[in-house]
């Protein structure tokens, strides 16, 4: 028996640096092959560090049209390296003094005075906020309710997207806190979040997860050793900076998603990358070198070409899903089909030279539906007009049908 196809999905774009351009290829792929703009593929969407700032170029309003985002996702891959080499060069292990303003005036042209209310979609991040006790996860989210149109949020709807931007990619050492609060994306639960979204759905529509994530080392014998004869300093460093930690809540993660949704209806997106492999790009957050940035896009291109299948048919599955929505929901961002086919407005920072670009094809089962809907529509017209051109004779002729070749519907495939 097949899998019913979802409602809705919820997203998770996690933190990692320089590592989410990894993300951001990924959603490009998503936006290519649909047509349809990350905000739609995926309205409700949970972040962690650089995987909020990829969320503020494509769901904050493009200025010249508020119906589209500041960016397509291939634009912001064309953008991302250098964005990502504001960050500093090394981490402060004895002092910080890392200066945090290259990354401000990064990010300004593309965030300016935006606040929490302007983000096209329900986002949600976290930072943490030091020494506050039981309220040290600290909130940031706007829940838009697709069935009544309502918005809620957690924090107020004027804060800056800037101070959150700061905030929850304050990683230590990297970079000092930002109004007290500091970056722990690693140890970032997804419970939380998943639970709050789900509120704004009926118990018996079926959700689908997608990780996206970027990529992670599969098994690193060095931290082994490491953890099992050193004392307390080597095994904190090793736990924290070799990701033993972030590991492991990316593991509860995956496991709470597929107790929520079923493992039918969670996809994860995350690479494992084996030890040593030739050409592979590192997975510290912070390497930004010309180098890693080519390593992480040849090693991304590749792992979605090696899992095509995968990322076409969950393509399909959300493309679906958004056109269901458009359809039913009284959220104004997904009442038409105007932005199938939407050119990409220049970025305010892009140069000229860098020419809209429209995507290259839209999924077999875009052009299914929308050729079903302008048929049967047709149809109905070619009935009205015989019956109104037509002697009782002629009219009595039964009509043939116009039908369409059904195609297989598309079905969840979870990555290896």
């Amino acid at each position: 028996m097949k899998p019913k196809t979802p409602h809705f999905t919820i997203a998770h774009f996690p933190g990692g640096g320089a590592r989410a351009f990894a993300t951001a290829l990924k959603l490009a792929f998503f936006e290519e092959h649909t047509g349809l703009r990350t905000f739609q593929l995926f309205p409700e969407v949970i972040t962690g560090s650089a995987g909020f700032l990829i969320a503020t170029a494509l769901y904050l309003p493009h200025p010249d049209d508020k119906s589209i985002p500041m960016m397509s996702a291939r634009q912001l891959c064309e953008r991302f390296p250098e964005i990502a080499s504001a960050l500093p060069r090394k981490p402060g292990y004895i002092k910080n003094n890392n200066d945090r303003a290259p990354l401000e005036d990064a990010l300004k042209p593309y965030i300016g005075s935006a606040t929490l209310k302007d983000l096209m979609g329900s986002i949600h991040t976290s930072s943490h906020q030091i020494d506050a006790g039981v309220n040290s996860c600290k909130h940031y989210a706007k829940f838009i309710n697709m069935r009544t149109g309502q918005t809620e949020y957690l924090e107020d709807p004027e804060t800056p997207v800037m101070d959150i931007a700061l905030a929850t990619t304050a990683l230590p050492p990297v970079l000092k806190p930002h109004n007290g609060q500091i970056d722990l994306a690693f140890v970032d639960s997804i419970a939380f979040a998943v639970l709050r979204f789900l509120r704004n759905h009926p118990n018996e529509h079926q959700g689908l997860y997608v990780h996206v994530g970027n990529f992670r080392l599969l098994q690193d014998p060095k931290n082994h050793h490491l953890l099992e004869n050193y004392g307390h300093i080597a095994q904190s460093l090793t736990a924290a900076l070799a990701k033993a930690i972030g590991n492991h809540t990316y593991s509860q993660n995956i496991q709470f998603a597929r107790e929520s949704f079923g493992l039918d209806f969670v996809f994860d997106l995350e690479q494992a990358l084996e030890p040593n492999q030739q050409n592979s790009p590192r997975t510290e957050a912070i390497i930004t070198s010309s180098v890693q940035f080519q390593r992480i896009h040849d090693s991304t291109k590749a792992y979605i070409r090696k899992n095509s299948e995968t990322f076409t048919r969950l393509g399909d599955l959300l493309g679906e899903i958004a056109l269901n929505q458009m359809a039913s929901t009284p959220d104004t961002r997904f009442s038409t089909l105007r932005n199938i086919q939407e050119r990409d407005l220049p970025s305010p920072s892009l140069s000229n030279s860098n020419k809209p670009q429209r995507p290259e094809y839209l999924s077999e089962i875009f052009t299914r539906q929308i050729t079903t809907a302008a048929l049967e529509i047709l149809s109905a017209w070619q009935k009205v007009a015989r019956n109104l051109l037509l002697p009782p004779t002629e009219n009595s002729k039964t009509l043939q049908p116009i039908e369409l070749k059904k195609q297989p519907h598309p079905t969840t495939q979870r990555l290896g």
